[in-house]
């Protein structure tokens, strides 16, 4: 994260268990960070990190996006959904 247009960046990974984070999506106040490994769900800008593979068959995640209702993730093994209310 970075306060100062760049000049300066924090890591903001405590609870991150993927270091290759290969898809970011805001929604609201919640930041979905998408891996190989897991989805991961920060409620407070990136502080802190959850897993929230929620009946994901598979992770490797490399997009996100979502509706009024549901977000997608799309993954190397097709595309899958979950309500927002979930989160």
């Amino acid at each position: 994260m970075s306060t100062n247009n760049g000049t300066n960046w924090t890591v903001l990974n405590n609870g991150l268990p993927a270091i290759n984070i290969y898809a970011l999506f805001i929604y609201g106040n919640n930041i979905f960070a998408g891996s190989y490994e897991n989805v991961s769900l920060s409620k407070n800008n990136g502080n802190n990190w959850t897993d929230v593979n929620i009946g994901l068959p598979a992770y490797n995640v490399t997009s996100f996006a979502c509706n009024s209702s549901y977000v997608f993730a799309g993954t190397g093994n097709g595309v899958y959904r979950q309500l927002m209310t979930a989160f």
